[in-house]
């Protein structure tokens, strides 16, 4: 219920081997359910603590994310 209510923009940073949030599984609901999805990137080389293992690529990510005007 809370995912169908935000308008906020919600993009989804994840690691490739993630078995705790897969991406995989996790996108396509996003998509269906959230109306304040905006997109997602996926780090081959990381894991669920992406911030910790692809540190530069995921920072730069969430940095050009936060630099976006707002779409609605």
């Amino acid at each position: 219920p809370i995912a169908r209510r935000v308008s906020l923009p919600v993009y989804h940073l994840a690691g490739a081997v993630d078995p705790i949030v897969p991406p995989a599984l996790v996108r396509p609901w996003l998509r269906r359910h959230c109306p304040g999805y905006r997109g997602a990137k996926t780090f081959w080389a990381a894991d669920h603590n992406v911030l910790a293992t692809a540190t530069r690529p995921a920072a730069e990510t969430v940095l050009r994310w936060m630099q976006m005007p707002e779409r609605r």
